[in-house]
């Protein structure tokens, strides 16, 4: 069951707007190197945090919207886990009801869900290590030989896609939340 006033998935206005300081960000440090690359490290490394954030935002909104709970209990490194525990035992526990009940587009929808839940999981587990490296350890280079540069092996071009990959999460597994309990 979704909550009231809770029907939307994916991106709300400060996730986008925290999209756009990130890639204002992204570009800032771009325009920087090679003139100061101590300023365009922590450019960068600002917008790998921003990029999470936007993230993770999207991530707690779509939980919220499932159960209320989540608003003061999320932990962001376990949040992988609980996607990967809590929230995939309900996405099989509806697509097991859906069988019994011969709904095979919601078994199908589940299917889909399910394995969006577990590939975002891992996406989300490696969003948040790198915006600890981001934001804790400064010994660990920004990578500047292109203008997609990069952190820990992470370009930034991944970092900006990671919003629209929670979207879609957000999306599939709101949708099959809502056929619960049609």
């Amino acid at each position: 069951m979704l909550h009231e006033g809770a029907s939307h998935a994916g991106k709300n206005s400060y996730d986008l707007c925290m999209q756009s300081v990130a890639h204002h960000l992204q570009v800032e440090a771009v325009k920087l190197v090679p003139a100061s690359t101590v300023d365009a490290d922590s450019y960068a490394r600002s917008a790998f945090n921003r990029y999470y954030y936007a993230t993770f935002l999207c991530v707690r909104s779509a939980l919220v919207s499932i159960d209320r709970k989540y608003e003061s209990s999320l932990n962001h490194k376990g949040v992988p886990d609980l996607l990967r525990g809590v929230i995939q035992k309900r996405i099989k526990a509806i697509q097991k009801k859906a069988d019994k009940l011969g709904d095979q587009l919601l078994v199908k929808d589940c299917r889909q869900a399910n394995s969006r839940n577990l590939k975002f999981a891992n996406t989300l587990e490696k969003a948040y290590a790198i915006r600890v490296v981001a934001d804790y350890t400064p010994e660990t280079a920004v990578d500047f030989r292109s203008s997609r540069f990069s952190l820990s092996g992470v370009a930034v071009t991944e970092a900006h896609d990671w919003l629209g990959e929670a979207t879609l999460w957000a999306s599939l597994l709101l949708d099959v939340i809502r056929q619960e309990n049609a």
